[in-house]
């Protein structure tokens, strides 16, 4: 075997590593990933506007990037747990709006500081140096696949 196919090889193995270490490692306690992604998300477009607008749903769905039945999905089990709810105004019918409850607010915060603390562990534990390498390889892969996607993908194959 040459060199570039054990370095494939090997790179396929790190990536499954990866994925593996990614679905146990959950930091979040009360919220799995695409719940914490969609309360980021509200919080981020909540900072940009007034303190207490409603975010329209379209919004967090074009911030995600993710599909509106997906993240419809998301947001029924937020408000099943009582974390967000739907809002409708009499000015838009169609539009629909989300926000937290108090419960929301406080466990998106909690959360947020837990995460904190597991990259600042993370961090601390690589040092400084192998996590600045880290980061750039990390950007490198994805416009690597990225452009590879670009030109590999959409040619009707």
């Amino acid at each position: 075997m040459t060199e570039l196919q054990n370095n494939a090889k090997d790179l396929v193995k790190a990536l499954s590593t990866l994925r593996r270490i990614k679905s146990r490692l959950n930091p979040y306690c009360d919220l799995n990933y695409g719940e914490m992604s969609v309360f980021a998300a509200l919080m981020k477009l909540k900072d940009i506007s007034e303190k207490d607008a409603l975010i329209q749903m379209a919004e967090i769905s074009r911030e995600m990037d993710i599909s509106k039945p997906a993240l419809s999905q998301i947001v029924n089990k937020l408000e099943d747990k009582g974390l967000v709810e739907r809002v409708f105004t009499k000015e838009d019918r169609r539009a629909t709006y989300l926000t937290f409850t108090a419960q929301g607010t406080a466990i998106y915060n909690r959360e947020k500081k837990r995460m904190a603390e597991m990259v600042n562990t993370i961090t601390k534990n690589m040092g400084d140096e192998d996590t600045e390498k880290f980061i750039q390889l990390l950007y490198k892969f994805s416009s690597v696949v990225e452009d590879y996607k670009k030109s590999h993908c959409n040619q009707g194959e």
